[in-house]
């Protein structure tokens, strides 16, 4: 009993992440993904550079500024 009630909350949350992505914004979408990557991507050169890992932190890093700048060296340039 609990598989098909688990299956079912998760069948019922990926139709309603399906529509919410059919209905949404696309410069609101664009937006929050290129936050989350910038977070994402700089979370783990993060710990990559604590690990000791330095040459994975070093690419994970820049692949964060180039998305956080829109791939522009300077933001502002």
């Amino acid at each position: 009993m609990t598989p098909i009630l688990i299956g079912s909350v998760v069948l019922i949350l990926i139709i309603l992440l399906m529509r919410a992505f059919a209905f949404a914004d696309a410069k609101a979408m664009v937006k929050g993904l290129r936050y989350f990557g910038v977070a994402a991507l700089g979370g783990l050169a993060v710990l990559f550079a604590f690990r000791g890992g330095m040459a994975p932190a070093m690419f994970l890093g820049s692949m964060a500024w180039g998305l956080a700048t829109g791939g522009r060296v300077w933001p502002g340039g």
